[in-house]
């Protein structure tokens, strides 16, 4: 990573230091953004990619979704029905 660093440095004339920041910012934000657990909006890292984080559900909350689920499929029984 040093030497890369070093060939676009010499390449475009500018201080090492500046380009080390430049090349290791994006990681840097990402990083801060992952340790953030208040912050759950996907990152995106251009050439690199896009990451989206998964928040953590608790057992209620798949209860709830499997309940929510299960009134769907008897609505859509009832309709069914009444058709």
């Amino acid at each position: 990573m040093e030497e890369v660093i070093k060939q676009i440095a010499s390449k475009y004339n500018k201080d090492i230091r500046v380009t080390k920041a430049i090349c290791e910012y994006p990681l840097l934000f990402a990083k801060r953004r992952i340790e953030d657990p208040n912050d759950i909006r996907p990152i995106m890292i251009t050439y690199f990619g896009k990451f989206v984080l998964k928040k953590e559900k608790s057992i209620e909350d798949k209860e709830k979704n499997v309940e929510r689920l299960n009134k769907l499929k008897a609505n859509r029984l009832n309709r069914k029905k009444d058709v």
